[in-house]
């Protein structure tokens, strides 16, 4: 397993990809299948660089590769043997293709496992569905992304102030689907209508008829007219119409 982590990397990467271009082959006429694991972590290791530690510093790193079986025997390689990593993104079950393309050509596959550690946000204690998340609730946790196929948040104030949908488990990770806006409108609530058109607005009293969460559009009842429209909720006690 090889780790890498948020900086200092490329003066180790050229070192190793210097020495690689000079490594013997396991016997004449032949390529080691120690050089071909060789090759293939050097590669992997410069595009891990470039793809995951220098544009996002902090993170952690680490890879495995499947061992070759070294009873392989390739012929021995004229020309630069070419590393192909394909053009996904760096992250699980990867396949690096390895070829020769002269005198004697061969191509062989070599199955990798890339793990990508961040701090995702995650609950300190268990909680119930409905519960409103609070600053004090999360925590920022290591976690192997790979595996967050629901998604994840890395900051703190992307969760706090959101309602729980689903109940969850002492350090569990939230995910996207587990958090909702809060309804900060509820039906019955007096609320302040702002109707605009353009630089214009007039405010009136008027009165919910239906939940709200910011951001949402809900039938709202003017109080003075008593006509009953379509307003989109802005905060607590607030509703705006475009005319």
């Amino acid at each position: 397993m090889r780790y890498l982590k948020g900086s200092g990397y490329p003066s180790l990467i050229v070192t190793l990809m210097l020495a690689l271009l000079g490594l013997p082959s396991l016997s004449s006429g032949t390529t080691s299948p120690q050089l071909i694991e060789q090759l293939v972590e050097g590669e992997v290791t410069r595009q891990l660089e470039v793809q995951h530690i220098r544009q996002r510093p902090g993170q952690r790193v680490s890879f495995q590769l499947s061992q070759i079986d070294p009873r392989l025997r390739l012929a021995d390689c004229g020309a630069p043997i070419t590393v192909d990593l394909g053009t996904g993104k760096l992250l699980g079950r990867v396949t690096a293709k390895v070829e020769c393309k002269s005198p004697s050509p061969w191509t062989i596959y070599v199955p990798l496992t890339i793990q990508v550690f961040k701090k995702v946000v995650t609950i300190r204690a268990p909680a119930t569905a409905g519960k409103l998340l609070e600053h004090n609730d999360l925590q920022l946790s290591e976690q192997e992304v790979s595996s967050l196929t629901q998604g994840y948040f890395t900051q703190i104030k992307q969760v706090s102030n959101k309602l729980l949908k689903r109940s969850i488990t002492m350090n569990g990770v939230i995910t996207p689907r587990m958090i909702e806006e809060p309804k900060v409108v509820k039906k019955g609530d007096e609320v302040m209508i702002v109707a605009t058109k353009g630089a214009l607005s007039v405010r009136s009293s008027g009165v919910a008829l239906s939940d709200g969460r910011v951001g949402q559009q809900i039938s709202v009842k003017n109080s003075a007219t008593k006509r009953i429209v379509k307003a989109r909720v802005k905060r607590k006690g607030l509703v705006q119409v475009t005319i």
